[in-house]
This record gives C-alpha cells, sequence and structure tokens, in this order.
C-alpha cells in the first residue's frame, strides 16, 4: 500500500517497530526486580515451600523474569486467538509489561507487610492466651497462700483496736486532768497580767513627763552647764532650781557669813561644785528615780510651789534653767506616782511567783500528758500500718480474684478461638511463603486477562501455573485468583450492590480496585454499569444537563436515576418489544448505533453525593466538550468518583491527563490538568468508563492508558440473574427475603471481620500481662460477644438461605433453559453484527412471556408452560429480525442447544454430523 504514496515513501524516513525480542524483556525484568532480592522467597527447591535462601535470590529474580516473559508471550498470543473467535481486536504492548512488573513489586510488598501484619496478631493473640492459661494455676496458688496471712492480719489489727482503745482512755483521763490545770493557770495569768495592765496604766501617767525631761537634758551642753556655773549673780530662780536639783541629789547647802557676818547656807555654792562635776548631766539621766527619799519630795514642795518654777518662764531666763527644771518637776510626779504603783508591783510580783509555780506544775502534767499522747499515736501509726497491710493483701485478693474472672472470661470467650488461630496463622505462614509465585500469577491476571472471557483466563491462568511451578518458584498447586487477592467481605458486599455471583464478574471486581491504570469496561448488558452506580450511591439523585456539575436540577429517586441512566438500553428493549408485535426486522437492538447516537447528544452529568455520571462528549461540538471537561475538573477537584458511561471506540482527549495520571506540584498542591484549566487533584478521585459496544477496537495507544476488562455476561451470571427475576415473579415473597439475606449477610460478613481485627488488635497492642488491662478485656470480651452473635445470625442466615435456595431450585431449569436461549440468540451476532440483542430486550420479553402464560398450582407444569412460551415468543421475536438466509441457522442453533442441555444429543453424535459433510 506505501507504494502507492512515493511522495510519502521519499519524504520520510521508514521506522517499523516490531515486538520487543525475549531476552530484551528478560533483561528489563530482571533490572526492575533486582531491588526485590532481599523480599523473594523460596529458589531452592521445587515444592515452593523453601523459606528465605538469600544466596538464591539471583536464581529466583532470573526465574521470576524468564516466567514474566512467558505471561506477556501469552498474552500476546491470546489477544491473535481471541481475534480469531471473538473477532474483537485487543493489543499487548510493553507498556503492559512494564505495567507488569510494577504492580507485581507493588502486590508483592503489600501483600507480604499484610500477611506478616496478620500473622504476628494472630501470633500474639495466642501467646496472650497461652500467657493467660499459664497464670491461672498460679494465681490461685496465690490466692490461697493470702487466705492465712490475711486471718493472722486480721487478728493482729484486732488486738492492736483494743490496745489503742485502752491507751486512749487513759490518756483523755490525763488530758481532762491538764485541762483542769490549763484553766486555773490560765485564771491565774489573767490576774497577773491585769495588775501589770494596772500598774502600767499608773506609770504612763508618770512616764511622758520623764521622757520630755530626758529629751531637755539631752538638748544641754556643758557649755550651757558652764554659763550657769559662770554666773557671778545668777538670777533667784536660777538658785532655785539649782537648789532643786541639789536636794534631789542629796547635798547639804553650804554654811558661810553673808555681808552682816552672819553664818548663812546657800545653796549656790553647793549647785557650783555640783556642776563642776563632768558626768552631771549623766548622773540626771541615769537617776535612780524608783529610790528617791521622801524626805527630798518634802523639801522640793516650797521649791515646787514658786509661781516661777515652771519650765516655760524658766526659759526665757535660761536654757539650762530651763531643763533642769522640767527634770526636777517631772522627778516627782514620777515619785509620787511610784508610791501608788508600788504596792501593786509588790502584788505583781507575788502573783507571778505563784504563777510559776502553777505553770511549773502545769508543765510536768502536760509532758506527761505529751508522752501518753505520743504513745497513743505510735500505736495508731501501727494500727494504721496493719490495716494498710490488710487493706493490701485484701486488694492483692481482690485483684488475684479479679484476675481469675478476666483469664476466665477471657479463656472462656476466646479459648474456642485457638485452633482458628493457630491455623490461620499456619495458613498465612504458607502463603507467606508462596507470595513470590502468586503474587507473579496474580499481577499478570490483572495486566494481561481483564479484556478475555472466562474459559481463555482459566487456560492462561492454568499455563502460567505450570511455568511457576517448573520454574521453582513457590506459588499454590492450583492457583485461584480470587483466593489469592479476593476479601471474601467486599465480595459479598459488590454481590449486594448487584455484581453478578461468578467468577468472572468477581474477578472483573477485584481488577477495578488492583489495577494501577482507571478501569475501561466492556458492559454490552449494562450490567457493570448498574454495579458502579449501586456501589457509590447514596441517597437521591440529582441530574443536570449542559455539563454542569450536578449542583443544579431536582432531585430524583433511585429508579429514575436508574431509568435515565440506562436510557438507550430501555428505549432498544421497547422498541423490540413493540416491533415483536409488527413483522418487520427491526426487533433487535444495535448497540453500536445506540452508541454513536449516544455520542450525538448533548454531555449530560447526574451525580450522587459521591458519583458524578458523564456521556462522552461530541467533538464536533465545542460547547459539549468545554461542559464535559468543567464537569470533570470539578470532580477531580472534590475528590468525587466518576462513571463515564456510553463510550464509543475514541477516548475524548480531555480524558488523557487523567488515564495517565499526569500530576505535577505546584505550589505543594498535586494538581492535573484537564483541557486547558489546571486543577487540584484530590486522591480521593476515581475514574470507571463503560462502553455498550459488543466488539470495541480500541487502538494500541488508548490500551496502554486504560485497564479494559470483559464485563460481557456469562452462563452461570445469567443463570443466576435469571433465576432471580423468575423467583421475583413467580414468589416475590422469596426473593425479597433472599435478598434481605444477602444484603445482610453482607453486613454481617463485614462487621464479623471488623470484630475479629479489633480483637486482634487489642490482644496485639496491650503492652504486659492482658489480664493486668481489666478496660482491655472488657473491650475483648464484648468484641467477643458481638462476634458470637454475628456468627449465631449467619448461621440462621445460611440454614434461611438453605430453605430459600432450596425452594428457588424448582425454578432453576427454567432459568437454565432461559440462559441457553439468550446465549443462542447472542451467537447471531458472530453471523451479523446487526444481529446483537439486548440483555433488556430478553428479560422484557421473557417478563411478557410470563404475563401470557396461564397459572397452575403445580410448579413443574407451570414451569413447562412458561418454558414452552416464552421459547416460542422468543423465537418468533428473534426469527422477525432475521434476514431469511439465516432463520435456518438460528434455528438449528437453538435446536441443537437445547438438544445438548436435555441430553436427547450427544456431543459426539453432534461432531459427527457437522464433520459428516452431508455424506449418506
Amino acid at each position: 500500500r506505501l507504494r502507492k504514496f512515493p511522495a510519502l515513501a521519499t519524504a520520510t524516513t521508514i521506522n517499523w517497530f516490531t515486538t520487543w525480542p525475549d531476552d530484551a524483556l528478560h533483561s528489563l525484568a530482571s533490572q526492575s526486580l533486582g531491588d526485590l532480592k532481599d523480599g523473594l522467597e523460596g529458589g531452592g527447591g521445587r515444592d515452593g515451600n523453601g523459606g528465605n535462601n538469600s544466596g538464591n535470590n539471583n536464581g529466583m529474580v532470573d526465574q521470576l523474569s524468564s516466567l514474566f516473559v512467558v505471561c506477556h508471550r501469552t498474552a500476546r498470543d491470546l489477544a491473535d486467538q481471541y481475534l480469531q473467535i471473538a473477532k474483537r481486536p485487543y493489543y499487548v504492548t510493553p507498556s503492559h509489561f512494564l505495567l507488569l512488573l510494577a504492580t507485581y513489586k507493588r502486590l508483592l510488598v503489600r501483600q507480604q507487610s499484610q500477611l506478616s501484619t496478620a500473622k504476628q496478631r494472630y501470633l500474639v493473640g495466642l501467646e496472650k492466651l497461652a500467657q493467660t492459661e499459664s497464670s491461672v494455676k498460679g494465681m490461685q496458688e496465690e490466692l490461697e497462700a493470702l487466705g492465712p496471712r490475711l486471718k493472722q492480719s486480721a487478728i493482729e489489727t484486732e488486738a492492736l483496736i483494743k490496745t489503742v482503745e485502752e491507751e486512749s482512755a487513759a490518756a483523755d483521763v490525763i488530758k481532762a486532768t491538764v485541762e483542769e490545770e490549763e484553766r486555773k493557770a490560765k485564771a491565774e495569768a489573767d490576774k497577773v497580767g491585769a495588775i501589770k495592765a494596772e500598774c502600767e496604766a499608773d506609770l504612763a501617767q508618770a512616764m511622758p513627763a520623764y521622757l520630755s525631761s530626758l529629751k531637755a537634758l539631752d538638748t544641754l551642753t556643758k557649755n550651757d552647764i558652764t554659763e550657769v556655773k559662770g554666773m557671778k549673780s545668777p538670777p533667784a530662780a536660777v538658785k532655785l532650781v539649782m537648789q532643786a536639783v541639789s536636794i534631789l541629789k542629796g547635798l547639804q547647802p553650804t554654811r558661810s557669813k553673808d555681808a552682816a557676818g552672819k553664818y548663812v547656807y546657800d545653796w549656790w555654792e553647793t549647785s557650783k561644785r555640783m556642776l563642776s562635776d563632768m558626768y552631771f548631766l549623766e548622773s540626771l539621766k541615769t537617776y535612780d528615780k524608783d529610790n528617791i527619799a521622801p524626805e527630798h519630795i518634802e523639801a522640793l514642795k516650797p521649791i515646787l510651789a514658786a509661781p516661777e518654777f515652771l519650765p516655760a518662764k524658766m526659759k526665757k531666763i535660761s536654757q539650762a534653767a530651763a531643763g533642769l527644771c522640767a527634770w526636777v518637776r517631772a522627778m516627782e510626779v514620777y515619785d509620787r506616782v511610784a508610791k501608788v504603783v508600788r504596792p501593786k508591783k509588790e502584788a505583781l510580783a507575788k502573783a507571778e511567783a505563784e504563777l510559776r509555780i502553777v505553770l511549773a506544775a502545769l508543765k510536768e502534767k502536760q509532758d506527761h500528758l505529751a508522752s501518753v499522747i505520743a504513745r497513743v499515736d505510735g500505736l495508731n501509726r501501727d494500727l494504721r500500718q496493719a490495716k494498710d497491710r490488710s487493706s493490701a493483701l485484701a486488694h492483692e485478693a481482690q485483684v488475684c480474684e479479679a484476675k481469675l474472672d478476666r483469664a476466665s472470661r477471657l479463656i472462656g470467650g476466646l479459648g474456642g478461638e485457638k485452633v482458628r488461630w493457630k491455623a490461620a496463622a499456619k495458613s498465612l505462614s504458607h502463603q507467606f511463603s508462596r507470595l513470590t509465585g502468586d503474587m507473579a500469577l496474580s499481577a499478570a491476571t490483572i495486566v494481561y486477562l481483564g479484556a478475555f472471557d472466562g474459559d481463555m483466563r482459566h487456560d492462561a491462568l492454568t499455563s502460567w501455573n505450570i511455568s511457576c511451578r517448573a520454574r521453582a518458584i513457590p506459588c499454590t498447586e492450583k492457583f485461584v485468583f480470587l483466593d489469592a487477592l479476593g476479601d471474601k467481605v467486599l465480595l459479598r458486599s459488590w454481590a449486594a450492590c448487584g455484581l453478578p455471583n461468578d467468577d468472572v464478574s468477581r474477578t472483573n471486581a477485584v481488577l477495578v480496585f488492583e489495577n494501577a491504570r482507571w478501569p475501561l469496561m466492556i458492559d454490552p448488558q449494562g450490567q457493570a454499569n448498574r454495579w458502579v452506580r449501586n456501589l457509590e450511591r447514596s441517597e437521591g439523585v440529582v441530574g443536570g444537563s449542559g455539563g454542569g456539575s450536578g449542583g443544579s436540577g431536582s432531585k430524583k429517586t433511585s429508579n429514575s436515576s436508574n431509568n435515565s441512566s440506562n436510557n438507550s438500553s430501555n428505549n432498544s428493549s421497547a422498541a423490540s418489544t413493540t416491533n415483536s408485535n409488527n413483522n418487520n426486522n427491526s426487533g433487535f437492538s444495535n448497540d453500536d448505533s445506540k452508541s454513536n447516537n449516544a455520542n450525538k447528544t448533548t454531555t449530560t452529568t447526574a451525580t450522587t453525593s459521591d458519583l458524578v455520571i458523564l456521556k462522552p462528549p461530541n467533538p464536533t461540538v465545542p460547547a459539549s466538550v468545554a461542559a464535559f471537561a468543567r464537569s470533570l475538573a470539578a470532580a477531580v477537584s472534590l475528590g468525587k468518583r466518576v462513571l463515564v458511561e456510553g463510550l464509543s471506540e475514541a477516548i475524548d482527549p480531555t480524558l488523557d491527563p487523567l488515564l495517565l495520571k499526569q500530576t505535577f506540584r505546584q505550589a505543594g498542591t498535586l494538581c492535573v490538568r484537564i483541557g486547558d484549566q489546571i486543577v487540584e487533584y484530590d486522591k480521593n478521585f476515581r475514574l470507571y468508563i463503560t462502553t455498550r459496544l459488543r466488539n470495541p477496537h480500541y487502538a494500541p495507544q488508548t490500551l496502554a492508558m486504560v485497564c479494559l476488562l470483559n464485563f460481557c455476561i456469562t452462563p452461570s451470571g445469567l443463570d443466576d440473574q435469571l433465576l432471580g427475576l423468575i423467583v421475583a415473579k413467580e414468589r416475590p415473597d422469596l426473593e425479597e427475603q433472599k435478598a434481605q439475606l444477602i444484603s445482610k449477610g453482607a453486613e454481617n460478613a463485614r462487621r464479623l471481620k471488623a470484630t475479629e481485627e479489633e480483637i486482634l488488635r487489642v490482644l496485639s497492642s496491650s503492652e504486659g500481662n492482658i489480664l493486668d488491662d481489666g478496660e482491655a478485656v472488657e473491650v475483648l470480651q464484648s468484641a467477643k460477644q458481638l462476634a458470637d452473635e454475628i456468627n449465631q445470625k449467619q448461621k440462621e442466615a445460611v440454614k434461611t438461605e438453605a430453605d430459600i435456595d432450596k425452594a428457588r431450585v424448582a425454578y432453576q431449569p427454567l432459568a437454565i433453559h432461559a440462559s441457553l436461549l439468550f446465549f443462542a440468540v447472542a451467537e447471531l451476532a458472530t453471523v451479523d453484527p446487526m444481529y446483537t440483542f439486548s440483555l433488556e430486550f430478553f428479560t422484557d420479553l421473557f417478563v411478557k412471556a410470563r404475563a401470557e402464560t396461564p397459572l397452575h398450582p403445580k410448579v413443574s407444569t407451570r414451569i413447562e408452560l412458561l418454558r414452552s412460551r416464552f421459547t416460542l415468543m422468543l423465537f418468533k421475536a428473534v426469527n422477525r429480525a432475521l434476514f431469511e438466509k439465516d432463520k435456518l441457522s438460528f434455528a438449528l442453533t437453538v435446536a441443537v442447544r437445547l438438544g445438548l442441555s436435555s441430553g436427547r444429543i450427544m456431543p459426539r453424535e453432534l461432531r459427527v454430523f457437522l464433520s459428516s459433510g452431508g455424506g449418506g
């Protein structure tokens, strides 16, 4: 063909891209797996159960690389076979091999961590139970030994209590005596205090004058005294003052002659000699004021009565005379007061002497009382210590009894789990030892097998499993993907959300969440779409148009959501039903045309609280593309789930950055470019893509960006769905119970798993002896009770489900018959792509046939009537949609399938018939 365009050949350089050779893939795998050498198990034995042989890890990397090359080559061959068988192109590119290596490393590290943690929890739980069991005997012996000690402690405590009571009574008597003596002493002290206060009150009258005189004396200096002494003719007032001072000091007047020659007594001469004393002022300050002679006071009276003998008047004459005058008057006042106070002082001295005697006697009795109280306090201290010892022993016994109680509850509650936990730990050890191979097979399944049907998946896995064991890579002998990565609790919850209950569909569901790429689900029957909607559904659906983010529109119920989301399929089935009454060939639904028509419409958006449902935009309408990009950007930034449904064979470029996960950091925030805008990338965002095309042809570059999953319905899955539909119509009570049991079973399984994880978490996180942690034991007991209740409910549910299934099994032949007819009709698509009939058309026709079939009380007869009626209606409806040349082939296909199912036709006979060439 290139020769038809010579300019293209001459103006360009031709670069031929061929399949990567095996040695290049092997080298790439060896280099990529080199950092896992220390984490690989086995490598030495063919049984695959060897331990960690670090010396053989290089060989293990080589064997794994060889296995991955085989898986990649097998996947390429499967793609070629699938194109031949199913007419569905699929491309296995080197990017799949790179993804295989990355997926294997991620799965291996994650599963090793999870299994190690789970195993350690089981082992710690078993250790705690074993520790509890071994502690029981010791605690019982300890409790028995505590009994005599508690008894002896009680006897000693009683004796101490009696002694303390006797000593306390004696102390009370002594205390009463001492208190009486204290009252007497206090009365005596009050008496002494009253006398002393009275004396001090009297003295307080004289003391101000005395202190004032002393202050006046302090103002006098030697010069002042010298001035007085040097007076030749002192004033009479000065002489009078000096005479008063001389009298108080006990001096006598000097006898001398006056001018007339008579002898007179001259006080001034005496005064001058007195003033000549250098310690004169000091002698006045230290004067014995308490012992002034009465005759001195008597001699002072005339002087004191003199009107000029006042300090104020003396101050005008002489400062020294004024101070001495004040001192004389102060001495007189003090002596007058002292005469009144002296008897009182004598009485005070006598009273104080008596008080000292009383206090001495009281002190002796108080000392005796203190010694008695100290003895009582010592006894009380001994009593408290004895009581503390008794309390400690009682507490120790109580703790021991509490531990025994906890141990009995722990052993009684979790003792039955020992066997199961041991088996679980052993099973986890075996799983861990097989992780190297099991995760290799799981990674290959995740990366390569999603696009193929169940038979091809089974054949490929069987081949890979044999290759794995042939290379002595530790793996499960009969590897099952769902056993390796399927979580039973999650699978049950997914089944409650409408996931078909067959291995292919359940494997697809696991691949949706395990593959590093976003899923693109081939979903001609719409079951993957319904499952995703139910999985992400919350209350109500808000509908909008024009590419909005779901913020506008009116609330609708879940039923309206399902109706709007499946409008194309409902329209097709309605058209089929309508046209079945008309004799033309338009009673089929072409999914390709439906998808193309969907792309010609405006982009629509529907949201739940976490799910945004989008239709692919029309690339020829810029407004549609812009609305799609806005809705997608809003969902990404808010961390919502997005379901893009009705995809054609071309993916809008707006999705490319999300499919390739081209995130980057901008100002510390994780971002992604969508269209012409940069939005924040929320890690809670998830993307689901579905297509109604039966055999889509996606380009290799598209398959390198997505995880292509074949969600086409399987026979077993269709059997289960049709059985549910039949029973829902014939016995709605049974089907309602079945649906409730599935929902409750999923919830109970989830709660049971969470409860067991909580039990193991508490056991593993508890430090020391678990019996010391009463709260932990209570948590374990309540969790175990809850687990027992859930287990009992599960057993009852299993029994009820078995009874329901027993009643439902009567309708199983009709479901199998209808399933055979559906796949007979589905095979027509291999004759002509136009002969593609939707599952909705099929089920609607079945419901119509049931409505037109007469009722019958006997179930077997009713089923036979339904079988005949539905077969006839389906044959007529499909036959009308076929070209004349294909009607006989369709009739033969239906007849052969029904004959093989009933046993009227043997496979050997059919092979002879098909290979005989029409000979006689």
